[in-house]
């Protein structure tokens, strides 16, 4: 990882997106990102569980733009320049959509 591209939290060993300088981003938390509204509004908004920074990207374990279909262990896309973490209603719903989802992948 080079300090280029990702600035590293001394305090806390986590790299900081340059993308997103005003988040912490905290592995397993869901955030709401968003391509052109800073206030990153559930409508047009894509979902995301944090995962990791590799070699300047962030990853996600799971994302979902409607939280019906659900995608697993994917980069961030770069059209993305506004994030915020979730609230707890809105991790709930991601949670209770994303168990549903995989419950129904299943039976089918």
């Amino acid at each position: 990882m080079s300090d280029t591209i990702n600035q590293i939290d001394l305090a806390k060993g986590r790299p900081l997106s340059l993308a997103f300088p005003n988040v912490d981003f905290t592995p397993g938390e869901l955030y709401l990102f968003h391509a052109t509204d800073k206030e990153c509004p559930v409508e047009g908004a894509m979902w995301g569980v944090f995962d990791k920074y590799d070699d300047g990207r962030l990853y996600l374990e799971s994302a979902s733009f409607d939280l019906i279909h659900f995608a697993h262990w994917m980069p961030l896309g770069e059209e993305y320049g506004y994030c915020r973490v979730s609230s707890r209603e809105e991790l709930r719903d991601y949670v209770a959509a994303a168990t549903f989802a995989e419950c129904h992948h299943h039976a089918v």
